[in-house]
């Protein structure tokens, strides 16, 4: 399981990867074979939170012994993810420029403008990148020039990064996409064009996660979570979390799991529609979204210190401080 990690100081920023299997165990190759499966398979992570699931994870090699490649002065505050595609790292900074980097050599390929900060991490695919704004657009450019596409208007800030899904009957590219104005959105991936939109009743923070390549699952300032058809945006079921989650949820099959403002993590059963338990420790906020692991082992990164909650098996129903 990899995750991705931002280093920021200032303007400047480093891109890492750190490489880990299950509960606590770390996983290594050895220099020359981490540089093989490296040059073979080249490591993307072309979305939030490494995919449509929102697991925070993804498979990659890295080396025994990571040294730093390169620095990027990013001239202003880095707030939000970077995407790595295309063997380029998208990132962008508070004063609403997106930066493409060449992601051996560290070297500007070329900038985009918007109106105002961004403050989460774009979507690549082969076609195009779609960077969302605090300005209220989403943009879509060419992933190799940065000129634009297509230009999507909300109401309000985007201050959720997108997420890249196919129809599930035709096939066609779908962007989804949460607004600061309470609006699920999913716009066809080649033109802009709306395909449908699903209302919430307050602002909507995380990013729409994709279950079973049917549902789309989040949660908002409206306290639910929101369970919506991936084909149409019909409202399947709301499930309460007694408070607002405030960020990106991650799931696994049938599960997901957040943090809330009424300091607790949860695991949610989607199929059955309840929350099936509840942690709480102290008096403080989950700020951060999750990380789960194919094994059950969920490690949610958030604001107030990470917890490791196993899975539902017999006999492993508790949950541990690391």
């Amino acid at each position: 399981m990899a995750n991705f990690s931002g280093m920021v100081s200032g303007g400047f920023i480093g891109i890492g990867l750190i490489l880990s299997t299950g509960c606590g165990k770390t996983e290594t190759a050895s220099g020359e074979d981490a540089q093989q499966v490296s040059a073979a398979v080249p490591t993307a992570w072309s979305m939030t939170r490494g995919g449509p699931d929102l697991s925070g994870r993804i498979s990659a090699v890295v080396p025994k012994n990571p040294t730093l490649k390169w620095t990027f002065d990013a001239e202003e505050m880095v707030s939000a993810e970077a995407a790595i595609a295309h063997d380029r790292v998208y990132v962008g900074n508070e004063y609403g420029v997106l930066f493409a980097i060449d992601n051996q050599t560290g070297k500007q390929v070329w900038r985009f403008t918007t109106e105002d900060a961004i403050t989460a991490a774009p979507a690549v695919n082969e076609a195009a990148l779609f960077l969302p704004s605090n300005d209220g657009n989403l943009y879509a450019l060419d992933p190799d020039s940065g000129t634009g596409i297509w230009q999507y208007s909300t109401e309000d800030k985007i201050s959720s990064s997108p997420v890249l899904v196919n129809d599930p009957e035709s096939g066609d590219a779908w962007v989804l996409v949460n607004g600061y104005d309470g609006s699920t959105r999913c716009l066809d991936a080649a033109t802009g064009n709306i395909v449908w939109e699903y209302e919430t009743q307050d602002f909507i923070n995380g990013s729409p996660a994709v279950v079973d390549g049917r549902y789309v699952v989040f949660g908002g300032c409206d306290a639910q979570l929101h369970v919506v058809n991936l084909a149409d945006g019909s409202l399947v079921r709301m499930i309460p979390p007694d408070a607002q989650i405030i960020n990106s949820i991650a799931t696994r099959g049938a599960m997901a799991f957040c943090g809330n403002y009424a300091n607790q993590a949860l695991g949610f059963d989607i199929a059955e529609g309840k929350v099936t338990w509840v942690y709480q420790d102290r008096n403080l906020p989950f700020y951060s979204s999750p990380g789960v692991s194919e094994d059950s082992c969920h490690r949610p990164g958030f604001g107030n210190g990470g917890l490791e909650i196993p899975d539902r098996s017999p006999g492993r129903g508790i949950a541990h401080r690391i």
